[in-house]
This record gives structure tokens, C-alpha cells and sequence, in this order.
């Protein structure tokens, strides 16, 4: 717990997370999905930061024994929510998150932040931040993902692909 204190501590909550989940939850069920081995620490950070009430499922790998990029934490969150992964989106920030997506055959959205650099999210790939940016952006050049700045980004996104469906 502590140790998961002292790391969080440099780390901040998305200061547009709570508008966005406010209205995407009004159209749709949400659930987290989060590669992390201490469970009791999301939950206290869902808890803390108020964000726990958007999601309808809270899909933790330290519980649940399934790590992305394995597209079965995707899929049991698609089974809890009762939603078909074809028409649903995934948003991450790494290509542990793009893999997941696409082998769940969900949509995959992922969020590159100005400054964001050679963080956690590379561990599991072993890949160097920028060889997994330069993979992610030839992806979004394709068309096969959408790179996004910012989570205020998403609900324009959502009406777009709405529109497009």
C-alpha cells in the first residue's frame, strides 16, 4: 500500500476524466480495464478521485489473472457490460492497449499527452517509447487506430463514429 502511495503520488488524475465520463456514461456503459497488481489501490484511487461511479465494471488483472495484451481482459469486460466488442471502443495509452483492442475486434483509441515519454506503460512490450510511438502513429497514418491528445478528444470521436455507423 504504501509503495503504491508514494507512486501515485506523482501521478495525477486526468483533470477532464470526470466531464468526459459524465456524458459518455449517459449513453453508454463504461467499464475500466487496468493491467495493475494491486487491486486495492485502484479502488482506493476510484474511491479518492470519484471516478468509480462512471464505470458499470472495474476489471482489474491483478484479480482477474489476465494481463494485456491478452484480448480476454477486453472480452470480460464486454461479457460484464453486456456490450458487443464490435461495437465498442478501447482506450489506452500503449501498444499493450492497441493489441488488446484489436484482438478483442474492438475500436482502438489511444491517447498520446504532449510530454508524455519513456513511461510504465512499455514495460510489458519491452519496447522503447519511442519505437511504440512510431508503431502507434504508422497505425493512425493507416487508419487502423485513432491517436488522440487529450480525453476531451472522445466524445467528439463517439458522435463521428455514430454518425459514420
Amino acid at each position: 500500500g504504501e509503495l503504491c502511495d508514494v507512486w501515485q503520488s506523482r501521478l495525477e488524475v486526468d483533470p477532464d476524466a470526470a466531464t468526459v465520463l459524465r456524458e459518455l456514461s449517459a449513453t453508454a456503459p463504461i467499464g475500466l480495464v487496468s493491467n495493475f497488481d494491486h487491486p486495492a489501490h485502484v479502488k482506493k484511487v476510484m474511491r479518492i478521485s470519484g471516478l468509480g461511479a462512471y464505470f458499470q465494471t472495474v476489471i482489474i488483472s491483478g484479480e482477474e489473472n489476465i494481463k494485456k495484451p491478452d484480448p480476454q481482459i477486453l472480452l470480460l469486460a464486454c461479457r460484464r457490460l453486456n456490450c458487443s466488442p464490435a461495437v465498442s471502443f478501447y482506450i489506452g495509452d500503449s501498444i499493450v492497449d492497441y493489441e488488446a483492442a484489436v484482438g478483442a475486434k474492438m475500436t482502438p483509441i489511444i491517447i498520446r499527452r504532449a510530454g508524455q515519454g519513456e513511461i510504465e506503460n512499455t514495460r510489458d512490450t519491452g519496447s522503447k517509447y519511442a519505437e511504440s510511438d512510431y508503431f502507434l502513429r504508422k497505425k493512425h497514418e493507416s487508419g487502423e487506430l485513432r491517436i488522440i491528445a487529450g480525453l476531451n478528444e472522445i466524445p467528439a470521436i463517439l458522435r463521428e463514429m455514430k454518425g459514420s455507423k
